[in-house]
């Protein structure tokens, strides 16, 4: 049983893992009240959100990349699709996607 977050963006979904890479915890979502600009790996964007871990006080970026506190690495993307017989959102937990990756309907 695994937690997570799904994102829609236009017509396309992504989903993050919601366990910290610390340990374990619940991390939770905040909706900053301004954007926020960042660079990661050399790309530079407006954070709309980030996730913060209760537990050891990790944070992460909206991406999930992690950037404070005793995480390890970012948070885990899983692979979305579409399940042809009735159309419905589907999450394989057992599949890691890269970062970018972005499921388009």
């Amino acid at each position: 049983d695994k937690r997570i977050f799904i994102f829609r963006e236009k017509n396309t979904f992504h989903c993050i893992s919601a366990s910290c890479t610390h340990l374990g915890c619940t991390v939770k979502m905040n909706r900053l009240n301004q954007a926020k600009a960042v660079s990661v790996r050399g790309r530079q964007f407006n954070e709309q959100v980030e996730f913060a871990c209760p537990c050891h006080g990790s944070k992460y970026y909206g991406d999930g990349t992690n950037y404070a506190g005793p995480a390890p690495k970012p948070l885990a993307h899983y692979k979305l699709e579409i399940a042809p017989e009735d159309g419905q959102l589907v999450v394989d937990t057992s599949q890691t996607v890269p970062q970018d990756f972005r499921l388009t309907v």
